[in-house]
């Protein structure tokens, strides 16, 4: 761009605007009354949890195991 800034939606620095704040105050509140006023349900079954215990991958390049001379 033409100006380094100019693809900012609020801008930077001193010349930042002054409504940046309140737009995030208002977004937040706008996805907390999506959330609380709507029914959400999944497509799927959530996945269970799997506490089996695995052990950690080996490295198949030697310049990969990190050895020390």
């Amino acid at each position: 761009p033409a100006r380094p800034l100019a693809d900012l939606p609020f801008g930077a620095g001193r010349h930042r605007c002054i409504g940046e704040q309140f737009a995030n105050v208002q977004l937040g509140t706008i996805i907390a009354t999506l959330v609380r006023e709507n029914e959400w349900t999944l497509d799927q079954k959530f996945p269970g949890n799997d506490y089996t215990v695995r052990p950690p991958p080996r490295p198949s390049s030697p310049a990969l195991r990190g050895s020390r001379p």
